[in-house]
């Protein structure tokens, strides 16, 4: 077990062991795009392996480029984990971007509130994140694109945690992103539920991301909270418009595993049909399966 004396050398920088190179610095872009980001999160984008991309942070953290944020462990477990070993050791080191780091990069510089304080903000933020990593690897496999990235948009009155394209061959996702915690009760989803039925309804969304139709992609922390998700929104409109995932699911990064539940329907679902990532034109597939280019 770690002792008090190595966690804390965690968070206390010394010479860096290696020069800054081109591979650092775009880790460090990596990081700069999340606001925060993990290990994992790293190399979802670059392609890279852990260790290569730790020990990159680790020197972009000495050289004062990059900031190592500490948690408790507990903080980034699912609503209502209870394994004894959560209260002990450290949760997975998150990293953030500093003032030199902004300067290095030319980027505005945009701090964020994190630390023990307020852990589940932080936890909330590297879930979304995640959804953010699942969507790029995605398309760098099939040679797609996410065109728009979001966080902090309103449609009308409705608040996902993020909005954002995913373009393919003919036909492109326009997706709301919530991701669950298992932290809200079913009379919160009702209300949730009620404004995207309200902003569906209007402009909200044409107004907000320039396009028409969208979905609404749920992430939660497990199949459980997924499928008792799925059973609050049943029967109360648009449930075609909702689709839901544990997030173990984002690990896999395959738009066409059958891994999504749509309320009121039997089977999981493929968030896109198989045949779309060949490059098949939109207008064959079903209504509501896969948007139109608008």
């Amino acid at each position: 077990m770690a002792t008090s004396e190595t966690r804390r050398r965690l968070f206390v920088r010394s010479e860096p062991e290696h020069p800054l190179t081109p591979r650092k610095v775009a880790a460090l872009r990596v990081v700069a795009e999340l606001g925060l980001a993990t290990v994992p999160q790293v190399c979802g984008f670059l392609a890279s392996s852990e260790r290569a991309v730790r020990a990159h942070l680790l020197d972009l953290y000495h050289m004062g480029l990059a900031d190592r944020i500490g948690v408790p462990r507990a903080a980034l477990a699912g609503e209502g984990a209870t394994d004894a070993s959560l209260l002990f050791g450290r949760a997975p080191v998150i990293y953030a971007l500093t003032r030199p780091g902004a300067r290095l990069l030319d980027v505005p510089y945009r701090p964020m509130p994190y630390g023990p304080r307020n852990s589940l903000f932080v936890a909330h933020e590297v879930f979304v994140r995640d959804g953010r990593v699942f969507l790029e690897v995605i398309a760098r496999r099939h040679g797609h694109a996410v065109a728009l990235w979001r966080t902090g948009v309103e449609v009308g009155p409705a608040r996902p945690d993020a909005a954002f394209v995913y373009e393919m061959a003919g036909a492109r996702i326009v997706g709301l992103l919530e991701a669950d915690r298992g932290t809200e009760n079913s009379k919160r989803w009702i209300d949730k539920h009620a404004r995207y039925v309200r902003a569906f309804g209007g402009t909200a969304l044409r107004d907000a991301l320039g396009h028409s139709r969208a979905r609404v992609v749920v992430v939660a922390p497990d199949a459980r909270r997924r499928d008792a998700i799925a059973g609050i929104l049943a029967g109360r409109g648009l449930e075609d418009r909702f689709w839901i995932a544990e997030r173990s699911a984002l690990g896999r990064a395959d738009l066409a595993e059958a891994a999504w539940r749509v309320p009121g329907r039997a089977e999981l679902q493929p968030l896109v049909p198989g045949r779309f990532l060949q490059g098949t034109d939109a207008d064959q597939e079903e209504p509501g399966r896969c948007e139109e280019g608008d």
